[in-house]
Order: C-alpha cells, then structure tokens, then sequence
C-alpha cells in the first residue's frame, strides 16, 4: 500500500506566527496558490481512498487539490473525515502570539517550556497525549481501515496538519516523544510512504516533483 500524505495550506494564522490548532480558520491566498502548485503535483495520482483532518483548511486545500486530479474527475472516492486527526489543541492560547501566551499566562507557559511533553496548554492538550495516544492511534486505526478495505495494493491518501504528520512518522519510525522535531512538512509539497509485510518505508518527504 502507498501512502501519500499532505499538510493543509498557509493561512493567515500560519503567516502571523499564531499559536493554533482546534481555531477552524480558512486558508489564505498564498494558500491556495500553494495548493494549486500541490494540486499539478498529483493530478496524476489515483487515490483509492482518501482520509483528511475534518478542519476547514484541510478541507478546502484537499478540494482544489482533488479538483484537478484527473483521476478523481472520473471516479473520486468519497473523502473519510476524522477528527482524530486533527491538530493538537492549544486551549487558552489559541489565536495568540508567544509574547502574548507569556504575558496571560506566565507560570503556565513556563511549566511547559520545561517540560513540553507533560505540562498541558491552558485548557488545551498535553504533547503526550496528542502525539503517543490520540494520533498515533488513529494513523494505525487509518492503515487498518485501509487493509481491512482491499488497499494492500493500492494508494491511499491522508491530508492533515503538521503536528498530525511529524506525530504519524514518529509512530512509522518508532521514534520516542521528542522524535516529532525531526520533521517539519511544508505546506506545496507531498510524502510518500510504503506499507508492505508489516513494514513502513519512507519513499519522500517534502517532495515536489510530478508524482506519477
């Protein structure tokens, strides 16, 4: 089974540096420029099924992106939208600047900068549970829906966040918690990885060539 994976496009919250995840915000103009560009890269790409965040801006980016795959023109299967794959929930922060978390809630900000992977956002969610539990769980859940499905030889396709994709390849890599931070996924290109005899392989990350 193939995998690709994709990150929603910029939107003004990505472009104004903004703490954010569960905020429901739109992609901006450059993000669907960026999309378009994303969009020539796999119009050639048959996705046999199709699991996405069910946020607005992974929504629209995966709208301009399917509308243009030639495949999907003919026979689009019909997109999976899951929750569980949304992007971590910064609670009280929300829609703020560093600057401005530190300054509302200091001693919150302080316990998590010191120990980030336990102390949780102000009425958000905690690192660990976002990357060991909530998606590491839903991305298998997601490759076990596809088998159970006939994908096993087939392609997939998983349109997301960041933090969503940087917690499933430290899940594919079996990669301790502060594993994510070696990845960072951009938001015009794709992944690719292969599933096969219980086995994950890491075909791209961040590619931009025409994927065939």
């Amino acid at each position: 089974m193939r995998i690709y994976f994709i990150r929603h496009s910029e939107t003004d919250c990505n472009k104004n540096h903004l703490f954010y995840g569960s905020l429901d915000v739109p992609v901006n103009e450059t993000g669907a420029a960026q999309a378009d560009r994303l969009a020539a890269l796999l119009e050639d790409v048959q996705f046999d099924r199709i699991y996405a965040s069910d946020m607005l801006r992974v929504h629209q980016t995966l709208d301009i992106v399917l509308k243009r795959n030639k495949a999907a023109q003919q026979e689009c299967p019909p997109v999976i939208f899951l929750p569980e794959i949304r992007e971590i929930d910064f609670g009280l922060w929300e829609g703020k600047t560093y600057g401005e978390i530190s300054e509302a809630y200091p001693d919150d900000v302080a316990k998590w900068c010191n120990d980030w992977e336990n102390s949780i956002p102000t009425g958000g969610e905690s690192f660990r549970h976002f990357i060991s539990v909530r998606i590491k769980n839903a991305f298998f859940d997601i490759i076990s829906d596809a088998l159970a499905h006939g994908m096993t030889e087939k392609t997939i396709l998983i349109a997301s966040h960041n933090g969503v994709m940087q917690s499933m390849f430290a899940a594919i890599m079996n990669l301790e918690l502060k594993g994510v931070w070696h990845f960072q996924f951009e938001q015009d290109a794709y992944s690719v990885v292969d599933f096969e005899c219980d086995n994950y392989t890491v075909r791209k990350i961040n590619s931009r060539e025409h994927a065939k």
